[in-house]
């Protein structure tokens, strides 16, 4: 654009000429249409300069972070008209809002709780509402380390001896060192035995018989050796501990291969990223009956949370894109897929038959599942709220009218995450649902007034449409207000494709998802998958006991092997007996108490 141009462009109108042109028309009208249209320009072009602004602080790396927060946002700057309106017309012009905002919290509950707690209503799980938030500050956590103490005297001390002092106390201080981990290697020895009385021959004959090789002709001397000791990847170097390493070290903390093959290195061998990759694809058909049945569980959970982001996937001449799917049957499992494509083929694929809740975004993937017949929806109430968040740039006092409203509610879906069904209900029913009306009747209030085209028409629109979906966690207490938590376990994704950028086939892309459903759904449920040491409770090593556990598994109680169940069967005789009796875990066992007492 020339300089005369932008000019021209940053001219003030002259209201009065261009009213005096259309003098067929009502000139008052067209006025006040000319000045509305002036005062949104002037909206859009202070919304351009802030957006020209972030961009330029994009470009030099100093962008905030993306959370949508107001700056100090805590209880004290709650929306003092929304507070006083709940507690009944309270006046509000010296009032805290703090304190406000803690009389509604203790009315609600008082409310809710009225009708008794309603607890263990329909299976329902009074924990999965709430989010598992991480201690902060500096922990040592030295109560679950070894110990190493070590005594110094001092010079004069050493030199006349402990005769000449006398001991009134001491000083101590605390460090926390670390040791370099290592590969062991495992040599099994199985000696051979020639049978030299009847009766060894006849208990050698026996065991041949049971396990299928007894000769058709009886051979010259009977020979008597130990069977090879089976392990999860048949021919194979790696043992179980290794392999949940590898999983554990990609898929957990989302190392690429190439980084691994340095790690390994360093401790001592030299793995090429193709054998990495060839255990983790075999490990995958060995857990694949396991992912099958956790799927088919949770199939019949009332509701569902589902959501999916984009992949890069590896192609000759460029990457072609996919998705990763998460599904998310709070309290349950945590399953991860891949597809080619954002479609409803791939929406059938993790949810076809299902007809309980569907907690998810509004795209149209999902429109086929609804119906009388099918699943109902369940709208996120956090994707509502970020659309008002986009509206601050251009209308910052209704933008706040908007999430004041909104952030009462969430004050009290937060308070009443881990209460019972039934006291989430009637809160809801008195509280929530006074602050939902209001979010919709001020949809409709400006709904007209907003322009086409702007982030408040969009925000509105998008309320409108889902209204039905966002009301129904009112009527029932187990329904989340948010699909914030398939999102939290998408994160998994989003993070390991910063880092390894591109899954490198279909193959590559099923290890993943097989790898991530197990570990995400281990810690949903607090097991650590793969080594956690402590000295009041024996080490947990899911990945390495179940890979051991899944070769000789009776197939119909496979799910009793799932993240969800596994502390309770791992407590039962049976499972006991079997990793008792495992040589490779009796291997693992001896190398870690080799080292706690190195410790």
């Amino acid at each position: 654009m020339s300089d005369a141009s932008k000019q021209r462009a940053n001219a003030p109108l002259d209201v009065d000429l261009v009213a005096a042109q259309f003098d067929v028309l009502d000139s008052d009208t067209h006025r006040k249409a000319l000045l509305e249209a002036i005062r949104a320009r002037d909206a859009y072009r202070k919304l351009l300069d802030e957006l020209k602004e972030k961009v330029a602080k994009l470009e030099r790396g100093l962008i905030g972070p993306k959370s949508e927060r107001f700056k100090g946002e805590d209880d004290s700057q709650l929306s003092l008209q929304v507070l006083a309106e709940l507690l009944g017309d309270r006046d509000v012009d010296s009032a805290d809002a703090k304190q406000l905002a803690q009389e509604l919290l203790a009315q609600a509950e008082a409310e809710a709780g009225a009708g008794g707690d309603g607890g263990g209503e329909d299976g329902d799980d009074d924990k999965v509402h709430r989010r598992k938030r991480k201690p902060t500050g500096r922990s040592t956590k030295s109560e679950h380390m070894h110990r190493v103490t070590i005594e110094m005297l001092p010079d004069e001390v050493k030199r006349l001896g402990l005769d000449a002092f006398e001991r009134i106390g001491e000083e101590r201080c605390t460090t926390i060192e670390r040791q370099v981990s290592s590969l062991v290697e495992v040599v099994i020895v199985r000696p051979k035995f020639v049978a030299k009385t009847e009766q060894a021959v006849q208990a050698v004959m026996d065991t041949r018989a049971q396990q299928g090789t007894l000769p058709a002709h009886p051979p010259h001397s009977w020979i008597a050796v130990a069977a090879v000791p089976e392990l999860p990847l048949p021919r194979s170097m790696a043992g179980p501990g290794l392999l949940a390493n590898v999983a554990v070290r990609r898929f957990d903390d989302h190392l690429p291969y190439n980084r691994l093959e340095n790690v390994y290195e360093r401790e001592g061998m030299r793995l090429g990223r193709s054998t990495l990759c060839g255990w983790l694809d075999a490990l995958r058909q060995l857990f694949a009956p396991l992912i099958t049945a956790m799927l088919a569980d949770a199939r019949g959970a009332p509701y569902l949370c589902v959501d999916a982001t984009g992949v890069l996937v590896q192609a000759p001449d460029k990457c072609s894109r996919g998705h990763f799917w998460v599904l998310v049957a709070p309290g349950r499992h945590v399953i991860f897929a891949f597809s080619h494509k954002h479609d409803s083929a791939a929406v059938d694929k993790l949810l076809g038959g299902y007809d309980g809740f569907v907690v998810a975004d509004a795209h149209s993937v999902f429109d086929h599942l609804y119906g009388e017949d099918g699943a109902s929806e369940v709208g996120c109430w956090g994707h509502a709220r970020s659309y008002f968040f986009k509206t601050f740039g251009s209308e910052p006092e209704l933008a706040r009218q908007f999430l004041d409203n909104l952030r009462v509610m969430f004050l009290l879906e937060r308070k009443f995450a881990d209460k019972p069904r039934k006291q989430r209900e009637r809160m809801r029913a008195s509280k929530v649902k006074v602050l939902v009306d209001r979010h919709f009747e001020l949809c409709r209030q400006h709904q007209d007034a907003a322009l086409d085209g702007t982030p408040l028409a969009a925000a509105i629109r998008y309320s409108l449409n889902q209204e039905q979906a966002l009301r129904r966690f009112l009527s029932d207490g187990r329904l989340p207000a948010t699909n914030n938590i398939s999102e939290r376990h998408l994160r998994r994704q989003a993070v390991g494709r910063n880092n390894w950028l591109f899954v490198a086939s279909d193959d590559g892309a099923q290890v993943n998802t097989t790898f991530t459903s197990l570990i995400a759904s281990c810690h949903l449920h607090d097991i650590e998958p793969e080594r956690y040491l402590r000295h009041d409770i024996e080490p947990e090593r899911y990945l390495r006991e179940v890979m051991c556990l899944l070769p000789d598994w009776p197939s119909t109680r496979v799910l009793e092997l799932a993240p969800c169940n596994w502390k309770q069967t791992r407590q039962q005789p049976d499972t006991h007996k079997r990793l008792e009796d495992n040589l490779w875990l009796l291997a693992l066992r001896r190398i870690e108490a080799f080292h706690a007492r190195l410790a």
